[in-house]
């Protein structure tokens, strides 16, 4: 008898969005059958805001909760990605910091990847970020 490996759904963990990237953010997920998740609390680990570990971070309240707009990805592969992000630009939906979960981010905290994102941002393209 054959294993059945039942592979989980993309998904997108979301914070500050406004109603127009929020809004294209959830049809795009529909069409991907990818689970969107908002999180509040920028505090938490991003694998507990992901639902895989309830386990606090080491660096909570060590960084300070951003209103820019982010994006994580975690469960798509290169393709998919891709075509998501495709997807997004073609309604126009603008959201500056994106990111994929990792293993060397999945016990940051939130506010600390959204800290870093912005940081790299910035030295990137010297300008501010949305939100």
């Amino acid at each position: 008898m054959k294993a059945i490996i039942k592979k989980s759904r993309p998904k997108v963990l979301a914070a500050n969005l406004s109603g127009q990237n929020l809004s294209a953010l959830q049809n795009t997920s529909q069409k991907f059958s990818a689970d969107v998740i908002t999180v509040e609390d920028q505090q938490i680990a991003v694998s507990a805001a992901l639902g895989e570990t309830s386990a606090e971070c080491s660096d909570k309240g060590k960084y300070a909760d951003s209103n820019a707009e982010f994006l994580l990805f975690a469960g798509f592969d290169r393709a998919a990605l891709n075509n998501f992000l495709d997807e997004l630009n073609k309604v126009r939906a603008n959201v500056d910091l994106k990111a994929m979960y990792t293993p060397n981010n999945r016990n940051w905290s939130v506010a600390h990847l959204i800290d870093e994102l912005e940081k790299e941002h910035k030295q990137m393209t010297g300008g501010d970020v949305n939100g």
